[in-house]
């Protein structure tokens, strides 16, 4: 029987006094692909951040492989899960290899050398994410798809079980962002990977993501395939707006339109 890596279990997590989710339990697996949705300030970002154990839950727990993750160190967090934030400042000019060997830092201790399976690491994170053609160039010198995926890179070097993601797409143009979704689709079935995506777009988690959370007023309103959520009755009630859901011709997947106000 499957164990899930993250297990949370009745938690209600926020900034403060201020409590943004409330009494969520969720369980994500080897495998899964999961894209997580809802409308401004309903508490993905804040989910994905106490998943990971960068925010701890005010009530309730989150395990890691049935540990609570409170309990363990960063480092130990970090070669099982990693984490890609909205925004990734980069504040030194390094080249491209340079960061994605910062990924393997969970793996090495104070003044110990690369070794080789570190190198092995660093090599096929590069060439799984097609970057090993920029190692030598400076991240300031690469467009932003280019060094969206470097970070991947970086990311995969902590040979983690889990890949979180918060709007890894949101300053991507239309071909970089369908770019980004395939090579999470590939290291999902390769690496079996759990990818946990939070996006607002509806569209592009509904055509990559093999399940969807919908969170709503900090809380798990719907979880599911696309084809089961994503439906107009759904989308009126989460986001308040009227919409049309078409299928797409070659993929099958739910394909969102906004319904203009001055047409209904």
């Amino acid at each position: 029987m499957d164990v899930p890596i993250i297990s949370a279990f009745g938690i209600s997590s926020g900034y403060g006094e201020k409590i943004v989710l409330h009494d969520m339990s969720i369980q994500i697996y080897r495998g899964d692909f999961l894209g997580v949705i809802g409308p401004n300030a309903a508490g993905k970002s804040t989910l994905l951040k106490t998943l990971t154990g960068i925010i701890r839950p005010v009530t309730g727990y989150v395990s890691l492989y049935g540990t609570n993750i409170a309990e363990l160190s960063p480092r130990d967090i970090a070669r099982k899960i990693a984490v890609i934030p909205q925004e990734v400042s980069i504040l030194f000019p390094f080249t491209a290899r340079e960061i994605v060997a910062m990924g393997r830092h969970p793996h090495i201790g104070r003044f110990r050398r690369e070794t080789a399976l570190d190198l092995e690491a660093i090599e096929r994170s590069l060439t799984e994410t097609d970057t090993s053609r920029l190692g030598g160039r400076y991240i300031d010198q690469l467009s932003g798809g280019e060094r969206q995926r470097v970070v991947i890179a970086r990311a995969l070097c902590q040979q983690p079980e889990a890949l979180f993601l918060d709007e890894p797409t949101s300053h991507l143009d239309i071909n970089h962002q369908v770019e980004i979704f395939e090579l999470l689709t590939d290291l999902n079935k390769k690496r079996n990977l759990a990818v946990f995506v939070v996006s607002h777009d509806l569209n592009i988690c509904a055509e990559y993501c093999r399940e969807l959370v919908i969170i709503k007023d900090g809380r798990i309103f719907r979880r599911g395939p696309p084809k089961k959520i994503i439906t107009p009755v759904i989308v009126r009630e989460v986001y308040g707006a009227e919409v049309s859901v078409l299928t797409n011709p070659t993929s099958s997947a739910p394909v969102v339109s906004i319904i203009p106000k001055g047409t209904q």
